[in-house]
């Protein structure tokens, strides 16, 4: 016999997941099978629920039915919502404010950037609320198409919010995804304007600096001979190098700086380089720069 439980559990749970925005964190299990509990709990308990209850439950059937790509469910809930909440309800601000930042919500999940920017307004909980959404579905596929439409809302919500760091380091490992370094490492040093001693920042612009050393070096043939890309190799060295040196110097013991940086000065470009030395003065500045610190990254 399977166990009663008490409605007004289920009704005190689903009132607090919806005011923490917890469902954001839930792995895709729980997102289905709070969906089902409360489109279950709503058709049972409507009747049961103040104005407010109501919509605080409604919206949270919204998103959950938005994450779970129940598009069409999403959309009947949405205009439920509307219709009982736009008119005549004494609650101002949820008409003014709530309701906007609902239909952004829907725009921006059919990927039409321009109504949900016309929708939404500009306060801080609402925006940070609305880029975890977008994160938690981007998460939920791989192709390239979601991909692309997911770098398109971190922009929009960065031309928001340019000090949210968050989407600056999301923005940059998606480019590092799809291989475009210098737009990673663009996004990297946004964070580094706001937070200068971010150890952690530098190292990661070491680190794509140096992935891209490594597709630079994957694509070439017969490099011994090609002076013009080892010189493009040694530049994505020295600026993989300076970051990882700029991360130790604010932390000394950061043990992953350390490890890049002997990982970097043994990577094999020195002895590529030293036949076109005699004549360069910046390869053997750049020789004799890695010999010294090969000195001192010797673990």
């Amino acid at each position: 016999m399977s166990e009663i439980i008490d409605p007004s559990l289920i009704k005190r749970k689903l009132l607090h997941i919806s005011q923490t925005s917890k469902f954001t964190q839930f792995t895709p299990k729980q997102l289905y099978d709070h969906q089902k509990e409360i489109t279950k709990f709503l058709i049972e308990n409507e009747n049961t629920l103040n104005s407010i209850e109501l919509f605080n439950l409604l919206e949270l059937e919204f998103y959950l039915n938005l994450l779970t790509k129940n598009d069409d469910e999403a959309k009947l809930i949405l205009n439920k919502i509307i219709t009982n909440f736009n008119e005549g309800n004494e609650q101002k601000e949820v008409r003014s404010q709530r309701l906007k930042f609902l239909k952004s919500i829907w725009y921006e999940s059919q990927n039409d950037l321009k109504k949900a920017g016309e929708m939404i307004n500009d306060d801080p909980d609402e925006l940070k609320l609305s880029r975890r959404l977008t994160t938690f579905a981007r998460n939920s596929t791989n192709s390239t198409t979601a991909t692309t439409k997911y770098i398109n809302n971190l922009i929009y919500y960065l031309n928001l919010q340019p000090n949210d760091i968050l989407t600056w380091s999301e923005l940059s490992e998606e480019y590092l995804k799809l291989g475009e370094y210098e737009k990673s490492i663009y996004c990297l040093k946004q964070i580094v304007l706001y937070q200068p001693q971010a150890y952690t920042i530098f190292y990661k612009i070491g680190l794509v600096h140096y992935y891209h050393f490594l597709s630079i070096n994957q694509k070439l043939n017969n490099i011994n001979d090609k002076k013009e890309k080892l010189l493009e190799l040694m530049k994505s060295i020295i600026l993989s190098r300076d970051n990882f040196l700029v991360s130790l110097e604010i932390n000394e013991k950061f043990d992953k700086s350390w490890i890049a940086l002997n990982t970097l000065l043994n990577a094999g470009l020195d002895t590529k380089l030293i036949k076109f030395s005699e004549n360069n003065k910046d390869i053997k500045e750049f020789i004799k720069q890695n010999e010294k610190l090969k000195l001192i990254a010797i673990e």
